[in-house]
């Protein structure tokens, strides 16, 4: 049979080549391959653990003020972090200050990913003046 005789639209595989992975997939394997992507991913995962967990983690109430424990220095025992100027715990409103601040970042993402998908999405199926409107609403923001 000569290779003129194949079915339409096959191809045939390269001698040795190995078969094609999807794009998530390479994607994964060269990022599980850079050590600086994984140590920043750890260390992402265990600031999400920790403010996640913050009533559980926390030592002490974060609004707990204390004029005898005031200005207690860094190591200072069950301080690990020590105190501010009203006694209360560092590293307690370390862990609720960061809930707050990652809730704030996160969330306008979060939101204009929603609203910017919502309008890509009609405007790339609508087509037409409704796409050009959409298109010219977003140049001006």
């Amino acid at each position: 049979m000569s290779a003129s005789s194949a079915t339409p639209g096959a191809v045939a595989a390269a001698p040795g080549s190995t078969r094609s992975r999807g794009y998530w997939q390479g994607v994964g394997r060269r990022l599980s391959r850079d050590p600086v992507t994984l140590a920043c991913g750890a260390i992402l995962l265990l600031m999400a653990l920790a403010l996640l967990f913050a009533p559980l983690i926390a030592p002490h109430d974060p609004y707990q003020t204390s004029m005898i424990r005031r200005l207690r220095p860094i190591g200072f025992p069950n301080h690990p972090l020590g105190t501010d100027e009203l006694g209360r715990d560092m590293l307690t409103r370390l862990l609720y200050g960061g809930r707050l601040s990652w809730f704030l970042g996160i969330t306008p993402v979060l939101i204009a990913f929603v609203i910017g998908g919502a309008l890509g999405i009609v405007a790339g199926f609508a087509g037409g003046w409704l796409n050009m409107a959409i298109m010219r609403a977003t140049d001006v923001f």
